[in-house]
Protein backbone atom coordinates (compact mmCIF):
# COMPACT_ATOMS: atom_id res chain seq x y z
CA UNK A 1 0.00 0.00 0.00
CA UNK A 2 0.90 3.17 -0.97
CA UNK A 3 0.44 6.88 0.41
CA UNK A 4 -2.34 7.79 -2.37
CA UNK A 5 -4.16 4.53 -1.60
CA UNK A 6 -7.21 3.71 0.13
CA UNK A 7 -7.82 1.56 2.77
CA UNK A 8 -10.98 0.05 2.45
CA UNK A 9 -13.24 -0.68 5.56
CA UNK A 10 -15.49 -3.72 6.75
CA UNK A 11 -18.74 -2.82 8.21
CA UNK A 12 -20.28 -5.72 10.33
CA UNK A 13 -23.42 -5.33 11.54
CA UNK A 14 -26.35 -7.44 12.95
CA UNK A 15 -29.98 -6.19 14.70
CA UNK A 16 -29.24 -2.31 15.33
CA UNK A 17 -30.69 -0.42 12.33
CA UNK A 18 -30.17 3.29 14.27
CA UNK A 19 -26.05 2.21 14.56
CA UNK A 20 -25.85 0.93 11.23
CA UNK A 21 -27.51 4.38 9.96
CA UNK A 22 -25.12 6.29 11.49
CA UNK A 23 -21.98 4.23 10.91
CA UNK A 24 -22.72 4.13 6.79
CA UNK A 25 -23.56 8.14 7.02
CA UNK A 26 -19.56 9.02 8.82
CA UNK A 27 -18.57 6.47 5.67
CA UNK A 28 -20.14 8.42 3.40
CA UNK A 29 -17.81 11.01 3.66
CA UNK A 30 -14.63 8.97 4.02
CA UNK A 31 -12.10 9.13 1.12
CA UNK A 32 -12.24 5.33 0.59
CA UNK A 33 -13.18 3.02 -2.76
CA UNK A 34 -14.41 0.29 -1.25
CA UNK A 35 -16.60 -0.59 1.10
CA UNK A 36 -17.16 -4.09 2.57
CA UNK A 37 -20.73 -4.80 4.43
CA UNK A 38 -21.87 -8.26 6.75
CA UNK A 39 -24.71 -8.48 8.10
CA UNK A 40 -25.78 -11.71 9.99
CA UNK A 41 -29.28 -13.10 9.96
CA UNK A 42 -31.82 -13.20 13.21
CA UNK A 43 -32.95 -16.24 13.13
CA UNK A 44 -33.32 -17.33 9.15
CA UNK A 45 -34.05 -13.76 8.36
CA UNK A 46 -31.90 -10.03 7.81
CA UNK A 47 -33.02 -7.12 9.87
CA UNK A 48 -35.80 -5.54 7.40
CA UNK A 49 -34.70 -2.36 8.34
CA UNK A 50 -30.84 -2.74 8.01
CA UNK A 51 -31.54 -4.05 4.58
CA UNK A 52 -33.20 -1.17 3.62
CA UNK A 53 -30.71 0.85 4.82
CA UNK A 54 -28.09 -0.48 3.41
CA UNK A 55 -29.73 -0.91 -0.33
CA UNK A 56 -30.46 2.45 -0.07
CA UNK A 57 -27.09 3.50 0.51
CA UNK A 58 -25.62 1.67 -2.56
CA UNK A 59 -28.02 3.38 -5.00
CA UNK A 60 -26.94 6.58 -3.26
CA UNK A 61 -23.60 6.29 -3.46
CA UNK A 62 -22.23 5.03 -6.73
CA UNK A 63 -18.44 6.48 -5.80
CA UNK A 64 -17.83 3.54 -3.90
CA UNK A 65 -17.45 -0.13 -4.82
CA UNK A 66 -19.58 -2.07 -2.00
CA UNK A 67 -20.08 -5.26 -1.40
CA UNK A 68 -22.70 -6.56 1.07
CA UNK A 69 -23.12 -9.70 2.37
CA UNK A 70 -25.88 -10.89 4.13
CA UNK A 71 -26.13 -14.55 5.61
CA UNK A 72 -28.59 -16.63 4.92
CA UNK A 73 -28.63 -18.15 8.36
CA UNK A 74 -27.71 -16.89 11.85
CA UNK A 75 -23.83 -17.61 12.92
CA UNK A 76 -23.27 -16.39 15.79
CA UNK A 77 -20.75 -13.54 16.59
CA UNK A 78 -17.83 -15.09 16.67
CA UNK A 79 -18.06 -17.21 13.24
CA UNK A 80 -19.96 -13.95 11.24
CA UNK A 81 -16.88 -11.39 12.15
CA UNK A 82 -14.07 -14.11 11.56
CA UNK A 83 -15.61 -15.52 8.13
CA UNK A 84 -16.35 -11.63 7.15
CA UNK A 85 -12.55 -10.58 7.78
CA UNK A 86 -11.10 -13.98 6.02
CA UNK A 87 -13.31 -13.41 3.05
CA UNK A 88 -11.98 -9.67 2.76
CA UNK A 89 -8.51 -10.16 2.66
CA UNK A 90 -8.92 -12.93 0.32
CA UNK A 91 -9.17 -9.95 -2.53
CA UNK A 92 -7.23 -6.99 -0.19
CA UNK A 93 -3.55 -7.07 1.54
CA UNK A 94 -5.54 -4.79 4.51
CA UNK A 95 -9.12 -3.84 6.01
CA UNK A 96 -10.05 -1.29 8.55
CA UNK A 97 -12.92 -3.80 10.71
CA UNK A 98 -15.60 -1.65 12.73
CA UNK A 99 -18.46 -3.13 14.04
CA UNK A 100 -22.06 -1.21 13.65
CA UNK A 101 -21.10 0.94 17.10
CA UNK A 102 -17.90 2.28 16.47
CA UNK A 103 -17.92 5.67 15.85
CA UNK A 104 -15.72 7.01 13.04
CA UNK A 105 -14.74 10.13 11.36
CA UNK A 106 -12.24 11.71 8.58
CA UNK A 107 -9.74 11.92 11.65
CA UNK A 108 -10.27 7.86 12.55
CA UNK A 109 -9.31 7.28 8.94
CA UNK A 110 -6.39 9.06 8.84
CA UNK A 111 -4.85 7.56 12.00
CA UNK A 112 -5.65 4.08 10.48
CA UNK A 113 -4.05 5.02 7.71
CA UNK A 114 -0.99 6.35 9.07
CA UNK A 115 -0.70 3.65 11.52
CA UNK A 116 -0.66 0.92 8.83
CA UNK A 117 1.45 3.01 6.59
CA UNK A 118 4.44 4.00 9.32
CA UNK A 119 3.87 -0.40 10.27
CA UNK A 120 4.58 -1.32 7.32
CA UNK A 121 7.28 1.13 6.55
CA UNK A 122 8.99 -0.41 10.32
CA UNK A 123 7.96 -4.16 8.62
CA UNK A 124 6.43 -5.18 12.25
CA UNK A 125 3.77 -7.25 12.17
CA UNK A 126 1.11 -6.41 14.68
CA UNK A 127 -2.73 -4.58 14.77
CA UNK A 128 -2.76 -1.07 14.13
CA UNK A 129 -6.15 -0.30 16.59
CA UNK A 130 -7.71 3.59 16.88
CA UNK A 131 -8.85 2.81 20.52
CA UNK A 132 -7.31 3.93 23.31
CA UNK A 133 -8.49 4.00 26.97
CA UNK A 134 -7.58 7.79 27.03
CA UNK A 135 -9.82 10.31 25.33
CA UNK A 136 -8.14 13.56 24.22
CA UNK A 137 -7.73 16.34 26.62
CA UNK A 138 -9.37 19.94 25.24
CA UNK A 139 -6.31 21.39 26.98
CA UNK A 140 -3.30 19.21 24.64
CA UNK A 141 -4.09 19.25 20.96
CA UNK A 142 -1.38 16.36 20.53
CA UNK A 143 -1.72 13.09 19.86
CA UNK A 144 1.08 9.97 19.36
CA UNK A 145 1.33 6.24 18.47
CA UNK A 146 2.54 4.29 21.42
CA UNK A 147 3.24 0.18 21.18
CA UNK A 148 1.03 -2.18 22.80
CA UNK A 149 1.13 -6.08 23.77
CA UNK A 150 -2.52 -5.86 23.55
CA UNK A 151 -4.97 -6.20 21.02
CA UNK A 152 -7.67 -3.55 21.18
CA UNK A 153 -10.83 -4.62 19.21
CA UNK A 154 -13.05 -1.41 18.95
CA UNK A 155 -11.96 -0.45 15.32
CA UNK A 156 -8.73 -1.85 14.32
CA UNK A 157 -7.11 -2.72 11.00
CA UNK A 158 -6.41 -6.19 9.81
CA UNK A 159 -4.48 -7.72 7.56
CA UNK A 160 -3.38 -10.66 5.24
CA UNK A 161 -0.18 -10.85 7.64
CA UNK A 162 -1.53 -10.73 10.93
CA UNK A 163 -4.76 -12.41 10.16
CA UNK A 164 -2.78 -15.67 8.70
CA UNK A 165 -2.22 -16.94 12.35
CA UNK A 166 -5.76 -16.54 13.53
CA UNK A 167 -8.41 -19.22 14.47
CA UNK A 168 -11.25 -19.16 16.98
CA UNK A 169 -10.29 -22.44 17.69
CA UNK A 170 -7.79 -23.45 20.12
CA UNK A 171 -8.24 -26.75 20.97
CA UNK A 172 -5.36 -28.48 19.33
CA UNK A 173 -3.01 -25.77 20.87
CA UNK A 174 -0.74 -26.24 23.85
CA UNK A 175 -1.45 -22.61 25.20
CA UNK A 176 0.58 -22.71 28.20
CA UNK A 177 3.85 -24.35 26.12
CA UNK A 178 3.07 -22.14 22.90
CA UNK A 179 3.59 -18.78 25.32
CA UNK A 180 6.29 -19.77 27.05
CA UNK A 181 8.53 -18.86 23.72
CA UNK A 182 7.07 -15.03 23.77
CA UNK A 183 9.31 -12.10 24.38
CA UNK A 184 5.75 -10.14 25.58
CA UNK A 185 4.54 -12.90 27.34
CA UNK A 186 7.90 -13.57 29.20
CA UNK A 187 7.18 -9.85 30.67
CA UNK A 188 4.25 -10.14 32.23
CA UNK A 189 4.36 -10.91 35.93
CA UNK A 190 2.86 -14.54 37.27
CA UNK A 191 -0.66 -12.14 38.15
CA UNK A 192 -1.28 -11.16 34.59
CA UNK A 193 -0.41 -14.31 32.99
CA UNK A 194 -2.71 -16.65 34.97
CA UNK A 195 -5.76 -14.17 33.95
CA UNK A 196 -4.79 -14.32 30.24
CA UNK A 197 -4.40 -18.34 30.43
CA UNK A 198 -7.86 -18.58 32.35
CA UNK A 199 -9.35 -16.48 29.63
CA UNK A 200 -7.33 -18.38 26.63
CA UNK A 201 -8.41 -22.11 28.04
CA UNK A 202 -12.12 -20.60 28.63
CA UNK A 203 -12.48 -19.88 24.60
CA UNK A 204 -10.43 -23.05 24.55
CA UNK A 205 -13.56 -24.75 25.90
CA UNK A 206 -15.87 -22.83 24.47
CA UNK A 207 -14.20 -21.69 20.56
CA UNK A 208 -17.66 -20.09 19.48
CA UNK A 209 -18.06 -17.86 22.72
CA UNK A 210 -15.75 -14.44 21.45
CA UNK A 211 -13.38 -14.39 19.29
CA UNK A 212 -11.47 -11.54 20.53
CA UNK A 213 -9.71 -13.24 23.31
CA UNK A 214 -7.97 -15.63 20.54
CA UNK A 215 -6.49 -12.42 18.88
CA UNK A 216 -5.05 -11.58 21.69
CA UNK A 217 -3.56 -15.55 22.29
CA UNK A 218 -1.95 -14.95 18.83
CA UNK A 219 -1.04 -11.66 19.66
CA UNK A 220 0.88 -12.57 22.54
CA UNK A 221 2.54 -15.74 21.07
CA UNK A 222 3.54 -13.85 17.60
CA UNK A 223 4.91 -10.90 19.47
CA UNK A 224 3.09 -8.27 17.40
CA UNK A 225 3.48 -5.08 17.66
CA UNK A 226 0.79 -3.65 18.30
CA UNK A 227 0.25 0.40 17.77
CA UNK A 228 -2.88 2.47 18.91
CA UNK A 229 -2.69 6.27 19.85
CA UNK A 230 -2.27 7.35 22.73
CA UNK A 231 -5.58 9.13 23.12
CA UNK A 232 -8.17 7.52 20.96
CA UNK A 233 -9.04 8.00 17.50
CA UNK A 234 -12.51 6.29 17.80
CA UNK A 235 -15.44 5.77 19.97
CA UNK A 236 -17.82 2.75 21.37
CA UNK A 237 -21.47 3.64 21.60
CA UNK A 238 -22.38 0.27 22.06
CA UNK A 239 -22.67 0.47 26.14
CA UNK A 240 -25.45 -0.65 28.17
CA UNK A 241 -27.21 -1.81 25.04
CA UNK A 242 -29.67 -4.67 25.61
CA UNK A 243 -29.42 -5.72 21.65
CA UNK A 244 -25.02 -5.94 22.44
CA UNK A 245 -23.33 -9.42 22.73
CA UNK A 246 -20.31 -8.11 24.85
CA UNK A 247 -21.84 -4.22 25.86
CA UNK A 248 -24.83 -5.06 27.67
CA UNK A 249 -23.75 -3.52 30.85
CA UNK A 250 -22.97 0.03 31.56
CA UNK A 251 -19.90 1.62 30.49
CA UNK A 252 -16.77 1.10 32.50
CA UNK A 253 -16.17 3.82 35.08
CA UNK A 254 -12.75 4.91 33.47
CA UNK A 255 -14.81 5.50 30.22
CA UNK A 256 -15.36 8.67 29.27
CA UNK A 257 -17.18 9.53 25.83
CA UNK A 258 -15.32 11.44 23.67
CA UNK A 259 -16.06 12.49 19.81
CA UNK A 260 -14.12 11.18 16.88
CA UNK A 261 -14.44 14.44 15.13
CA UNK A 262 -12.69 16.42 17.47
CA UNK A 263 -9.33 13.67 17.66
CA UNK A 264 -6.25 14.20 16.20
CA UNK A 265 -4.80 11.93 14.20
CA UNK A 266 -1.54 10.67 15.59
CA UNK A 267 2.30 11.83 15.17
CA UNK A 268 4.33 9.31 13.18
CA UNK A 269 6.85 8.66 16.03
CA UNK A 270 7.23 6.63 19.27
CA UNK A 271 8.63 7.05 22.66
CA UNK A 272 9.39 3.93 25.11
CA UNK A 273 8.68 5.73 28.10
CA UNK A 274 5.37 6.12 26.80
CA UNK A 275 4.80 2.61 26.10
CA UNK A 276 5.26 1.89 29.70
CA UNK A 277 2.63 4.01 30.78
CA UNK A 278 -0.25 3.17 28.01
CA UNK A 279 0.87 -0.81 29.22
CA UNK A 280 0.25 0.32 32.74
CA UNK A 281 -3.22 2.66 31.67
CA UNK A 282 -4.07 -0.95 29.41
CA UNK A 283 -3.64 -3.10 31.72
CA UNK A 284 -6.31 -1.50 34.37
CA UNK A 285 -8.66 -0.82 31.95
CA UNK A 286 -9.40 -2.26 28.37
CA UNK A 287 -7.11 -5.66 29.41
CA UNK A 288 -8.14 -5.68 32.54
CA UNK A 289 -5.23 -8.12 33.57
CA UNK A 290 -3.72 -5.70 36.93
CA UNK A 291 -3.60 -7.50 40.19
CA UNK A 292 -4.63 -3.99 41.62
CA UNK A 293 -7.89 -3.53 39.48
CA UNK A 294 -8.56 -7.45 41.05
CA UNK A 295 -7.92 -6.21 44.34
CA UNK A 296 -9.86 -3.44 44.14
CA UNK A 297 -13.06 -5.19 41.71
CA UNK A 298 -13.28 -8.35 44.03
CA UNK A 299 -12.18 -7.03 47.45
CA UNK A 300 -11.95 -3.72 48.62
CA UNK A 301 -15.12 -2.49 46.51
CA UNK A 302 -17.41 -5.28 47.59
CA UNK A 303 -16.25 -4.44 51.75
CA UNK A 304 -17.20 -0.93 50.88
CA UNK A 305 -20.58 -1.56 49.38
CA UNK A 306 -21.48 -3.27 52.69
CA UNK A 307 -21.16 -0.05 54.79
Amino acid sequence: MNETASLPILLIGYNRPDFFQDRLNEIRILPIKKLYISVDSIGNEINSEIKKIVNEFVESEPKFQVSVNFESKNQGLTKHITSAISRVLEVDEAVIVVEDDISLSIQSYNAFKAGHLMSMSMKLTGVVSGFSPLAQPTWFQKNIWRRTPYFSVWGWVATQQNWRNYTFDLSNIDISKELEKSRSWKKLSSFQKSVWLSRFNRAKSDPLLTWDIQMQYFSFQHDYANFVPLFRVVENLGFNDSRAVHTKFNKPRWFRTSDPKRAITPANNLKKNVDHVGNVIDSMTIAGDSRMLHIWTHKIRKKLLKY
